[in-house]
């Protein structure tokens, strides 16, 4: 009798109980405050032995990001040469924030373009601004 019992329990948790799970897809909610900024980071390029540097120098970049975005911004610096858009730079800042960053570019350069990406939750929106920068 005991093992009978114990079978109809069995059964009824695998059948009588539902077995089913329940899954919510809501996204969490936004953190109260945003993380703090963060600048550089990323792995370093591999370079060739070969590859000449003569003609490069490093430079100090200092910009504004934009007050118009809106919380933490993405931020990336390029440059153009060799008829090539060359990444020089990925960073992360809060809008309104002044950053100085170093960049190794060659002598021939004068301008620096400065990519912005935000994403306001609020409106559920990407914000992308693009600044040129004299140097």
């Amino acid at each position: 009798m005991h093992k009978q019992l114990t079978a109809i329990a069995l059964l009824l948790l695998l059948f009588g109980c539902g077995g089913g799970s329940e899954s919510n897809s809501s996204p969490p909610p936004p953190p109260a405050s945003p993380p703090p900024a963060e600048v550089g980071g990323g792995a370093i390029a591999d370079v060739p032995n070969q590859f000449d540097f003569s003609n490069f120098v490093q430079h100090t970049v200092t910009f504004s990001v934009p007050d118009d975005l809106f919380g933490q911004v993405n931020f990336k610096l390029t440059a153009t040469w060799d008829n090539k858009i060359q990444d020089l730079y990925l960073g992360r800042s809060q809008a309104g924030n002044t950053e100085s960053v170093n960049v190794n570019i060659p002598t021939i350069i004068e301008t620096i373009t400065v990519e912005y990406l935000a994403y306001d939750i609020a409106t559920d929106t990407a914000q992308v601004k693009i600044v040129e920068v004299a140097l």
